[in-house]
């Protein structure tokens, strides 16, 4: 064999070698100080005190200090001693991601701090800790948290589930809280207390007695909250300004119900006869026919009902093409012209007998 066909073997051979990116273990509460590392956890951290952290002036177990660090606890429980002041993981950096974590008995479960941008905080699962998260961050992503039997707390209020604060001005970014489950909270009430944040709320469960969504800036320094597509099964509510109770009716899945589209959300409560358990829906469309009204300024205008009817489903029906599937005028009329010739026996017969014959004709004048 040539040398170069060697050497063309030996640089295939090693393009087919997969790529990993190294992981560092972790055993113990640390500082996480590494640029794009990924992180395990390999261990359960049991009743820990966080290490000190001269420029917040509290302690942290598990601290991610440098940007596009990948974190991920693998199931495994931080837990401390329920100390004032001290968190289980704090996020500081940026692009950061955070995963498959259990927490619990901390002053303040999961902190994202105010300078943190861009970051991924995924399956967590949060167990009796006072509060559960702080953010500030630009553009965090809360998503398929789940916050749950939090009443052997650490001896405080034990409801905030989500505190998102700002400093002055507040930060430009969106907070995204999605796909998460809060229930069993010690204290009744379900606490998202938002100073200056946007923030979308999106395909969670809220199973708790009271839900309270709280705004604590001026009104001209917020943008909405758009609180859409969740189960709420609660009592009652307490809801300030600037929260907006759906979004526009579009395709989407469904955090509860049937349906094909997704706008408002799914209002119910323990004895199943809430809202939109009990409201009509006469074109069974999944949403109700008449807006949930909460007061004058908080108003569902596309509720889910139970009452979803798929439409039938058309058998043996010629279709050229589907015009409903065309956005252009002029090639949706050529579809339903496509349609009705060449699926209508008779006249299309005509007209190819016609076009037949005006063939011959020309023809025939030739010869």
């Amino acid at each position: 064999m040539k040398s170069s066909h060697i050497g063309v073997a030996f640089l295939m051979f090693f393009l087919l070698i997969p790529i990993t990116k190294a992981v560092t273990s972790i055993t113990d509460c640390t500082d996480l100080t590494s640029n794009g590392t990924y992180y395990v956890l390999t261990t359960d951290l049991i009743n820990k005190t966080g290490l000190y952290e001269s420029d917040k002036d509290r302690y942290s177990c598990i601290r991610l200090h440098a940007d596009n660090i990948i974190f991920d606890c693998q199931n495994h429980l931080v837990s401390g001693l329920c100390e004032y002041g001290h968190h289980g993981i704090r996020l500081s950096g940026s692009n950061d991601t955070l995963k498959n974590c259990f927490l619990s008995n901390w002053d303040v479960a999961l902190v994202n701090d105010w300078y943190a941008s861009y970051n991924l905080m995924t399956h967590i699962t949060i167990l009796s800790s006072d509060s559960n998260i702080i953010s500030g961050g630009d553009f965090a992503i809360f998503d398929n948290i789940d916050v749950r039997n939090n009443w052997v707390n650490c001896g405080g209020y034990g409801y905030s589930v989500i505190d998102i604060y700002a400093t002055y001005p507040p930060p430009v970014g969106s907070q995204v809280i999605v796909r998460n489950s809060i229930f069993n909270l010690r204290h009744p009430n379900a606490l998202f207390w938002f100073t200056g944040s946007a923030c979308s709320i999106y395909g969670n469960v809220f199973n708790v007695q009271t839900l309270w969504i709280d705004t604590y800036l001026p009104p001209n320094y917020l943008s909405p909250i758009l609180f859409y597509n969740n189960l709420v099964n609660v009592s009652s509510l307490s809801l300030t300004n600037n929260i907006s109770l759906n979004t526009t009716r579009q395709t989407g899945s469904r955090v509860y119900s049937s349906g094909i589209n997704i706008g408002g959300n799914y209002w119910t409560n323990s004895s199943g006869d809430g809202y939109s358990d009990t409201c009509s829906d006469t074109v069974g469309d999944g949403f109700c026919d008449s807006p949930f009204i909460i007061d004058g300024s908080h108003i569902d205008y596309l509720p889910y009902s139970t009452h979803y009817s798929p439409p039938p489903v058309e058998t043996g029906v010629c279709r050229v093409c589907e015009p409903s599937t065309i956005d252009n005028t002029g090639l949706k009329l050529l579809c339903l012209l496509g349609n009705l010739i060449f699926c209508n026996t008779i006249l299309f017969a005509i007209i190819l007998i016609v076009i037949l014959g005006y063939l011959g004709y020309r023809k025939l004048k030739r010869l």
